[in-house]
């Protein structure tokens, strides 16, 4: 009897803390952060929140740059083998150098024409570079074969900062100038509903890749050094983030041997990612030689990845805004999962943990809904299709247009069975400003919340675990552990699905 107390009592208090962290938790809530390309940016806001911590603290101006390089060594020693490599377009260094004219240079840096400050000039047009090197990764993984990325104004101007206008001239030399082999850098402009604004490297360096670069110069050193600073700021007020910090401290990653290694046993039994991808190797052959390359995922490309993935250590993982639901990015969650599986903690292979058929589960508890424990098993017997067919439509119903949810094999089902849920979940994509993207942000808002809440239950009995957005993956010690911490969680939001491990 008093050990069935206890357990009420410990319950109770976690369920405040609870809610005291959510009614605390800026993430969810905030509408002031800004996402770019899944990684979000916060970086006038954070220079605010920063300066003004630095008056309550009474440290002055002199001072910054003393704790801003202490919070930025403390990570970088850790986690960077390079401090200040950055990824940069194959072949475009050489290109500005030797063929753009000096007079470009030495608009973007002027004052004395001197060749320190025409090194530092052309760094600053690779800093602004380095920051699309994700689309390289994009056009690889089939996620955005254009190349297109959105980067804020405000973000870049911060990023560039020398003076007011130095975000500018780099821009408009590396729009302006045309090469042999055409811009390095293409714009598209803003279209309501439609398009955002946004930048992508020129044809002939869209698909060429990234090579890491040092670099030289003291400005654009410290440029980036408080670029990296800021995201840290960010990442220091996010609880799935601090843990992953503390996190990667306990991880080794895969040899490229043993990628390999993998690869061959995967292709021997015919996998498939789940998004229905069949893993391949291309074998020196060009894409194009394989007819039904939308169906595959090829092994040199996650290579290709994994390499941008790690090559200068992790990413510093940042949150995103409320479009995204605040889900945590970083070089786990983008690395393929394949490889990812391959990570070791204390010479054991990660075991991962995630909920039964989540999003679903949670749409039954946003929009009224009266399903209990949905999973995707009932869902395929019900339907008399696949089960893979059931969990690949389930990765994307709730994100479609209306339209879209008609032609899928879930929509009847949902109509005949949650007819509520699905007039209420309709409803709102044609009355909201996000259309039909508002349910997916409901439900990794959701998610978000949720996941937060189960993390920092875990941290706080001394467990920090890997994120990939609706699942854990951690030392196989902790296995029982965070199973039972997922449900009680999963249980106290009045979400009805059960936490699983693989």
């Amino acid at each position: 009897m008093l050990k069935e107390s206890k357990t009420i009592q410990e319950r109770t208090q976690r369920t405040k803390a609870f809610k005291t962290r959510s009614k605390s938790n800026k993430l969810i809530n905030n509408s002031s952060l800004y996402i770019i390309n899944n990684v979000t940016y916060n970086d006038y806001k954070n220079d605010i929140d920063l300066t003004e911590n630095l008056d309550k603290l009474g440290i002055n101006g002199r001072n910054e740059n003393v704790i801003t390089d202490d919070i930025y060594t403390q990570f970088a020693t850790t986690f960077f083998k390079k401090p200040n490599e950055i990824m940069i377009p194959t072949k475009v260094k050489s290109l500005l150098e030797r063929e753009l004219p000096k007079h470009y240079l030495h608009k973007i840096h002027g004052g004395t024409k001197t060749k320190e400050n025409i090194k530092v000039a052309v760094e600053l047009c690779l800093l602004f570079l380095s920051q699309l090197s994700s689309t390289y990764r994009n056009i690889l993984n089939g996620n955005s074969p254009e190349g297109w990325k959105s980067l804020r104004a405000e973000y870049l101007r911060q990023l560039l900062r020398i003076d007011n206008q130095t975000y500018q001239h780099v821009k408009k030399t590396l729009l302006e100038f045309q090469y042999d082999s055409g811009p390095i850098l293409e714009e598209r402009f803003y279209i309501v509903g439609v398009q955002s604004y946004g930048y992508r490297l020129g044809e002939s360096f869209r698909s060429k890749g990234y090579i890491s670069y040092e670099l030289k110069t003291k400005k654009v050193q410290e440029l980036f050094r408080k670029s990296c600073t800021r995201k840290l700021r960010l990442a220091e007020k996010n609880s799935i983030c601090l843990n992953l910090i503390e996190f990667y401290k306990t991880i080794v990653l895969p040899t490229e041997k043993e990628i390999q290694d993998e690869a061959d046993r995967l292709i021997t039994e015919g996998y498939e990612n789940k998004k229905g991808k069949k893993l391949i190797r291309m074998n020196k052959k060009s894409r194009t030689y394989y007819p039904d390359t939308a169906n595959l995922s090829f092994v040199e490309d996650a290579l290709k990845i994994f390499r941008y993935l790690t090559k200068n250590g992790l990413m510093i993982p940042r949150p995103g805004n409320e479009k995204s639901g605040g889900r945590i990015v970083d070089s786990l969650v983008l690395m393929p999962s394949w490889i990812r599986k391959l990570i070791k903690i204390n010479g054991r292979s990660i075991v991962e943990a995630d909920y039964s058929c989540l999003h679903p589960n949670i749409a039954m508890k946003l929009y009224n809904g009266n399903a209990r424990y949905l999973n995707h098993e009932n869902l395929a017997n019900k339907l008399k299709i696949d089960i893979r067919l059931v969990k690949t439509e389930h990765l994307s119903f709730f994100n479609k247009e209306i339209w879209q949810m008609k032609q899928s094999p879930l929509f009847n089902y949902y109509q005949k069975h949650e007819p509520i849920m699905q007039d209420a979940i309709i409803k709102e994509k044609n009355e909201s400003e996000y259309g039909h993207k508002i349910t997916s942000l409901r439900l990794f808002s959701k998610e978000v919340e949720l996941m937060t809440e189960v993390v920092s239950r875990l941290n706080e009995e001394g467990v920090f675990v890997g994120y990939v957005y609706d699942a854990l993956f951690f030392d196989p010690i902790h296995a029982i552990k965070v199973k039972e911490v997922m449900g009680e969680v999963a249980a106290e939001f009045s979400v009805f699905t059960t936490a699983k491990l693989e």
